[in-house]
């Protein structure tokens, strides 16, 4: 699940990182060697390159060093979601000498492959996290060589859980009318949902909206979308924030009855709005448990050990997937702000 720098920790964290400073630089090692020398236990030190630094990667982050231990050591770089500066900073990670272990979530699947042959060149592992790098989106296995792990959310996998929550939304209306959101028409996770959407039978895409992960934009192009399609049932979002975002202008047209929300990515903010009966669901993601799983894969790679699993699906990490009024008092949000009044 991917939120860009509309985030509120993404804008701190776009200071602390800039000028290609890592948010963790303080925990980095400071011209250390990249591994312990022979050491029959080497250390973990993690270049992180990722995409951004969201609440999101946040929570990566700390299962990451929970995982390489006291002894080991994370330092994230931010790409702000700029492939050509994700490449960068691979390229200095790597030259650096300071890293024996890379975590990559690369801006998009195809850009990541760079990287990765950077890092293959000096030997140094890489996992990837939310997405995976090479020609398949979908595949979890590992397509790339220096790729020794995945820790993924592939498209149609992401798709599963919200075409669960938007049959239940519409279990009782043929046809559903809904208005969809994508990213971006280009973004391989967001469009593939509006696409499985259409595959649906009783149920009618009415309009698509393309809002970059932005809160502003869907807040700014929904009211349109709404009263072009007065009559719409449903409103299946790209995130949690997104969804929550469309709230006024429902109020203020007065269809909060009539038209259900769905989000995706199960934040605490997510979560308690689903309790509340703000959203009618979401869907659960466990981004510490990501940033651990990649963390112990590292540590088999640097040690030479054999990785068992290298193919994770990340909505496989725990349960409830779909987060209802009835399901979520099961769920475990595992990073975001706590909504106001929480």
């Amino acid at each position: 699940m991917r939120y860009p720098k509309t985030r509120t920790l993404a804008v701190v964290a776009a200071t602390l990182l800039a000028a290609g400073c890592g948010a963790d630089d303080a925990a980095a090692p400071s011209g250390a060697p990249a591994s312990a020398g022979g050491s029959a236990d080497p250390k973990v030190n993690v270049a992180y390159l990722s995409y951004a630094y969201t609440d999101y990667v946040q929570a990566e982050e700390e299962g990451l060093k929970e995982a390489v231990g006291a002894g080991g050591s994370v330092r994230v770089f931010n790409a702000n979601f700029d492939a050509q500066k994700l490449l960068k900073d691979c390229q200095d990670a790597v030259s650096s000498g300071r890293y024996n272990a890379i975590v990559l979530a690369p801006v998009d699947p195809a850009t990541g492959k760079p990287c990765v042959a950077a890092a293959a060149a000096k030997d140094i592992p890489v996992v990837t996290v939310e997405t995976v790098v090479g020609d398949d989106p979908n595949a979890l296995e590992p397509q790339v060589d220096g790729v020794v792990g995945a820790v993924a959310i592939t498209p149609d996998r992401n798709a599963e859980p919200l075409l669960q929550l938007l049959q239940q939304a519409c279990a009782d209306v043929n046809p559903c009318k809904v208005i969809g959101e994508v990213a971006a028409p280009s973004d391989p996770l967001t469009a593939r949902v509006v696409e499985r959407v259409k595959e649906m039978p009783n149920v009618e895409l009415v309009q698509t909206i393309s809002t970059g992960y932005d809160p502003a934009a869907v807040a700014k192009a929904f009211p349109d979308a709404l009263s072009a399609n007065p009559d719409a049932h449903v409103f299946l979002s790209i995130a949690d924030s997104q969804a929550l975002a469309v709230v006024p202008a429902l109020e203020a047209a007065g269809k909060t009855d009539q038209v259900k929300l769905i989000g995706n990515g199960g934040s605490r903010l997510g979560a308690k709005a689903v309790a509340d009966g703000v959203l009618f669901g979401s869907a659960g993601n466990w981004p510490r448990q990501m940033g651990a799983k990649a963390g112990q894969m590292l540590q088999q790679a640097v040690r030479g050990e054999t990785i068992e699993q290298p193919g994770v699906d990340a909505l496989a990490l725990a349960q409830p997937l779909t987060l209802t009024k009835e399901t979520v008092g099961e769920f475990k949000p595992e990073w975001g702000a706590e909504r106001s009044g929480g």
